[in-house]
């Protein structure tokens, strides 16, 4: 452990690497890249570096993953699960979700999971966030979905799908014929969006 405290604190002062940053950083602003937001936010947390940089470059993810959204909607596109800036988008636009629904913002992370099971195009993340939706219709607690309803168990850092819960210890089908009420008020929401 004492060595990776060390090189920590090495990056922190290694030019070259700070560099790579600032590098970094710029082709994030030129190309509005979410990625690229994601990966320099990850070095940023790793030096531990200021609040301030941290929210500003947290605060370009979530900006510019939802004017990605608004765009994806006007032209009636999908998010295309295969290509890395598009996952981590979607990846933004999730975890504003999840952030909303631990804070017991039901409605608001209901909207955004069913937005997404709108707009990605991958059958498995599409149910995932379906089960997200009707866990907040339902008003169930965060902590008590990722006891309950999540499987973490199956998780998988390799999978570039990994920051989305997609597994879960409950039988998909069977927890949408449970709910169907749920969910033909969740498909009756989606209607709006398909038909605006």
């Amino acid at each position: 452990m004492q060595s990776q405290e060390i090189d920590i604190e090495e990056l922190k002062n290694s030019k070259e690497f700070l560099a790579n940053l600032e590098l970094l950083e710029d082709e994030m602003n030129s190309q509005k890249s979410i990625q690229k937001g994601y990966q320099l936010l990850d070095s940023l947390l790793l030096i531990e570096s200021d609040e301030d940089k941290i929210n500003e470059i947290f605060s370009f993810i979530v900006n510019n993953s939802f004017d990605t959204l608004s765009n994806k909607l006007i032209s009636k596109k999908s998010f295309d699960m295969k290509n890395s800036e598009e996952i981590a988008t979607a990846r933004a636009i999730y975890e504003h979700g999840v952030s909303l629904y631990s804070e017991n913002s039901f409605k608001s992370a209901k909207e955004i999971f069913l937005v997404l099971n709108f707009v990605i195009d991958n059958k498995e993340l599409q149910d995932a966030m379906m089960i997200h939706a009707i866990s907040t219709m339902k008003s169930m607690k965060f902590d008590e979905f990722m006891e309950n309803i999540a499987d973490t168990s199956k998780y998988d850092e390799n999978d570039e799908f990994a920051y989305f819960v997609k597994f879960f210890k409950v039988d998909t089908k069977k927890f949408f014929d449970d709910n169907q009420k749920y969910l033909d008020k969740a498909n009756k929401e989606l209607k709006v969006l398909k038909s605006s």
